[in-house]
């Protein structure tokens, strides 16, 4: 009984010292205004760090994970670029966090600032406020009617040239420049001697479509070697798009091949073409 009484007597002490020890500690509760923040390019925002419920500025040290998406000074953080950083305030050896996400500022204005088409082509121009696609109260117009037309944001290649878009919302004005060529939709052929293949042809067929697809074959003749290339068709088929300058883009499963309309309604290429393992500049003529 007796070994009983000191044992409870030792527990006693000990769980007072413990009570005492903990009633004495200074325990810090260290929190920011907000842990999490979304935000767009350009935009600022104050966090407030507190200790025990008490504002705290002096003292404190704060740092950005990514200086070149979010920077941060007393602690109002501005989104620099678009991403994802992490800010940290310090205070007496403890540390808390908050993470930044920078979206792409949202956009007042038109889609494009440039459209490549041809005459008879339409591509439609959005226009957005904050991002948002608006269609009331804009007021659309073309430089030159000729040339291209523009009714509630589509546009419509008339004849070869260039003709600038507005849109006026708000009393301000949006301008995108429409270049438009002649239409390439037909069929094309050329045909091409290799000599360093002896004397080897290539017959070229190209066929464009109104709907911006397009074929593309070879026909081989007298060809000879280990490389593959032997009497026969090989075809070619994808997509086709203007670019600026009245050149178009064909793309296709191996890769891109650029041509340029010319004044006589031929398509020449636009830097060299590898055909049956060789380099060449290619001349279309329209059929």
């Amino acid at each position: 009984m007796k070994k009983i009484s000191v044992i409870l007597a030792i527990v006693a002490v000990l769980a007072a010292f413990a009570c005492s020890c903990k009633g004495g500690e200074n325990k810090s509760d260290l929190s920011l205004s907000k842990t999490e923040i979304i935000m767009k390019i350009g935009e600022s925002e104050k966090l407030v760090l507190k200790k025990d419920g008490i504002i705290v500025t002096d003292g404190v040290t704060w740092t950005s994970s990514d200086e070149s998406s979010v920077v941060v000074n007393d602690g109002i953080i501005t989104a620099r670029a678009k991403g994802k950083s992490t800010v940290v305030a310090e205070y007496e050896k403890n540390k808390v966090t908050c993470k930044v996400t920078v979206n792409a500022a949202a956009q007042t204005g038109l889609s494009a600032e440039e459209l490549y088409l041809c005459a008879g082509d339409e591509q439609t121009l959005d226009f957005t406020v904050n991002g948002e696609k608006v269609t009331d109260g804009v007021l659309w117009s073309s430089s030159d009617k000729t040339i291209a037309t523009v009714e509630n944001g589509k546009v419509t290649g008339v004849e070869k040239g260039a003709a600038t878009i507005t849109a006026t919302y708000d009393g301000r004005e949006y301008t995108c420049v429409a270049e438009v060529n002649p239409s390439p939709v037909g069929e094309y052929v050329a045909v091409v001697t290799v000599n360093e293949m002896d004397g080897a042809t290539f017959t070229f067929d190209l066929t464009l479509k109104a709907d911006k697809t397009y074929k593309y074959s070879r026909r081989d003749s007298g060809v000879k070697g280990e490389d593959g290339f032997i009497a026969g068709e090989k075809v070619n088929s994808g997509a086709w798009a203007f670019e600026k300058g009245g050149v178009i883009k064909f793309t296709y499963a191996g890769g891109e091949m650029r041509m340029k309309v010319t004044a006589s309604s031929a398509l020449q290429s636009v830097g060299e073409i590898v055909t049956g393992g060789m380099q060449s500049q290619m001349s279309f003529e329209k059929r």
